[in-house]
């Protein structure tokens, strides 16, 4: 039997994996057995080829040639792409633990299929490939990560026939209502972190790309989101705290408009795709229709909101309810974190797939013996605040933004420096990697350090541009508790935070000269922060 084996990738995260070919279908298994277990995975996930049989996505020789999967104001692609004919480990092959998991175990009774498709295109062309593979099994098994459970809710919500043959529904880190992180990716061009390839030096070129990519807007927030969300768009103290608003900020961007000053039309049809997963009224994978299982990842920093500032920089805003790309709300089709047949784990969204508790829990639900209780790493339940962060665990946050820089040397209390793996902020003890936070970009050479409380100091010598602005924020649990902005900051400089508990926030330059904020927030602008 072939082996199909997925990549992940996460959004905003977002949203790793679903895989289908738009066009040809990658994965030319006929049916041995009359029942099937089918992997779905995400975004970014598959190969990608162009007519000259050169891999597009991800090319290790040559990354640049991802300029070729570029589309059209409507969402067409430019060049001829397809999927790679019998490709059986998908992109940097992380999904291989899964596949190798189910094939062990279920192979004598089942097929195991990974699909392939065109991520680029909406998840009702992956959707309907994926009716036409499983026409001949009698049963099937689904196990869809990420977007790949958006894919697999299409198929569901096509057809009696389709659900009637499905007797298990499992997503995992599926953005049901959508994620922030899509919008980030939209903003900043920061799409994946991918570890044996250096793709920062073309964010440019893939924000140019994403922003006529339709699955990319069929993973934005949906109207749905806001079921248990308040809002992940602020304009200065203002939250849009609906849809139509939020959409049509959105819609008002750069990356939103064509050409003539229109809202593209991937809007609308990311709408009409979410729409058309409604059965009588009700979302097929929370309608009962389907035995359906849904795992989500916790305690990552993970983004709940974009803070656009009037002089045109963003900021965001997380909380430690999410996988770093998905947050539990989400994936967990607004049920939340301790609604039926919901299972979490401490794991960040790209990992999920790979990590051993969720494959063990996926074999207990396809075999039957998982229970209904939520929470299966130890926990019965967790409880979270109005702000969407789990209270009592490590909630205390350094925000720490840097506008037109880059390039920086920071490091902690123990006086060790902090290295930085896709988005996490780490130290090595020993042979042990000790996590500290997160880094995000915040578009051309701006980012945001998002830190355990602790002290930093930050070395500025190394970026090239003078003139730069520093913003940090200190928060607790979501709430906002301080907020300096320094100005003119130049390149022989440094930025000593110390804990929050601490009023100091200073900046210093090389002879030890004090700069002095240019705004700092009162009580009253803090409280609107909050917000």
């Amino acid at each position: 039997m072939k082996r199909f084996v997925s990549v992940i990738i996460s959004f905003m995260m977002i949203f790793s994996t679903a895989i289908f070919s738009v066009g040809a279908e990658n994965n030319d298994t006929r049916a041995t057995k009359s029942k099937a277990i089918v992997i779905i995975p995400g975004i970014a996930g598959s190969k990608l080829q162009n007519s000259s049989s050169q891999v597009v996505w991800l090319s290790t020789a040559n990354p640049g040639r991802m300029t070729q999967l570029e589309c059209n104001e409507n969402g067409a692609s430019v060049n001829s792409i397809s999927t790679i004919s019998n490709d059986t480990d998908g992109v940097l092959n992380t999904g291989k633990e899964l596949y190798d998991a189910l094939e062990s175990a279920y192979s004598n009774s089942y097929d195991i299929i990974f699909f392939s498709y065109d991520w680029r295109m909406s998840c009702s062309a992956a959707a309907s490939l994926l009716s036409t593979k499983l026409s001949s099994y009698n049963e099937v098994i689904i196990v869809a990560h990420s977007m790949g459970g958006l894919v697999a809710s299409k198929y569901l919500a096509t057809s009696n026939s389709n659900r009637n043959k499905v007797s298990k529904f499992i997503s995992i880190g599926t953005p049901y209502t959508g994620s922030a992180k899509a919008l980030h990716m939209m903003e900043t061009g920061e799409f994946i972190k991918i570890p044996v390839i250096n793709i920062s030096p073309y964010k440019n070129t893939i924000k140019s790309l994403v922003c006529n990519f339709s699955a990319i807007y069929e993973l934005l927030p949906t109207s749905r989101y806001f079921t248990n969300n308040t809002g992940y768009i602020k304009t200065g103290t203002t939250l849009l705290s609906n849809h139509t608003d939020s959409w049509n900020f959105m819609k008002a961007r750069e990356w939103g408009k064509k050409s003539n000053g229109s809202s593209k039309t991937m809007f609308s049809n990311a709408t009409s795709f979410h729409n058309s997963l409604l059965v009588n009224g009700t979302h097929v994978a929370n309608g009962g229709l389907v035995d359906t299982y849904k795992i989500y990842g916790k305690g990552e920093d993970t983004i709940s909101r974009i803070i656009y500032a009037s002089d045109g920089t963003i900021s965001i805003s997380v909380v430690n309810t999410g996988d770093g790309t998905v947050c539990i709300q989400s994936a967990t089709n607004t049920l939340g974190a301790n609604g039926s047949k919901v299972y979490g784990f401490n794991a960040k969204h790209l990992e999920l797939i790979k990590d051993t508790g969720v494959i063990n829990k996926v074999k207990s639900i396809i075999n039957g013996t998982t229970t209904a209780s939520s929470f299966s790493n130890g926990t019965s339940s967790i409880n979270v605040n109005e702000k969407g962060w789990i209270i009592g665990e490590n909630n205390k946050r350094t925000n720490i933004m840097i506008y037109n820089g880059s390039l920086v040397d920071i490091y902690n209390s123990k006086d060790e420096k902090l290295l930085i793996d896709g988005n996490t902020v780490y130290y090595n003890e020993g042979e042990k990697k000790i996590e500290v936070g997160s880094i995000w970009s915040l578009g051309q050479d701006s980012f945001q350090f998002v830190l355990y409380d602790d002290e930093y100091i930050v070395d500025v010598d190394k970026i090239s541009t003078k003139n730069i602005t520093v913003k940090i924020e200190y928060s607790d649990s979501g709430y906002y508790t301080k907020s300096a902005t320094f100005n003119n900051i130049n390149t022989s400089s440094r930025i000593t935070t110390t804990s929050s508990d601490s009023k100091d926030i200073k900046v210093t330059d090389n002879q030890g000269k004090e700069y002095v904020a240019t705004k700092n927030l009162t009580k009253a602008e803090l409280e609107l922060l909050n917000n």
